[in-house]
């Protein structure tokens, strides 16, 4: 909106003398600085609301054994694994037990709780990523459930066990 207001502010300077309205031009200071100062509080307001506290991303549903930690940031560091699953999906128990029986600790994000256009809803459910390495499931470019049954034997292979 800043860009907006000010690439459109010499377009004001050249076309109202041209419609006979350069009178007009007195007062364009008396708008357009309040509004410059409102988009400054607004950047500023975001940027210091704009961090999540810690544990306040992502479902952090607890598996059999091991403790799920709750995702924090949108890119996971290489060696962390994170289970992409929605609300119901009956593939997502098997998955969470198969990470367990191979002592892997895991971030679930349960797509559900995610904001319309964040990158990991277009994962098919369930989806295990190793950093950004896709260990089991799909970049479908939208949610669902992956096709068929789960296949332990790939999940298991994904994760060098």
């Amino acid at each position: 909106m800043i860009t907006a207001v000010c690439c459109f502010t010499p377009v004001l300077a050249i076309v109202l003398p041209l419609l006979g309205l350069a009178s007009w031009l007195g007062w364009i200071d008396w708008v357009l600085f309040p509004l410059l100062g409102g988009f400054l509080l607004m950047t500023a307001a975001g940027m210091l609301a704009g961090k999540p506290e810690p544990g306040r991303s992502g479902s952090g549903e607890r598996a059999p054994g091991i403790p799920a930690r709750r995702a924090t940031r949108t890119t996971m560091e290489s060696d962390e694994l994170t289970l992409i699953t929605f609300k119901g999906c009956p593939n997502a128990a098997r998955a969470r037990e198969l990470l367990a029986a191979a002592g892997r600790p895991y971030t679930e994000v349960v797509q559900d709780d995610l904001p319309p256009g964040h990158p990991q809803r277009a994962y098919t459910s369930p989806t295990i990523l190793q950093g950004e390495r896709i260990v089991y499931g799909a970049a479908s470019g939208e949610e669902g459930c992956s096709s068929g049954p789960l296949d332990e034997q790939a999940i298991l292979r994904g994760l060098g066990v």
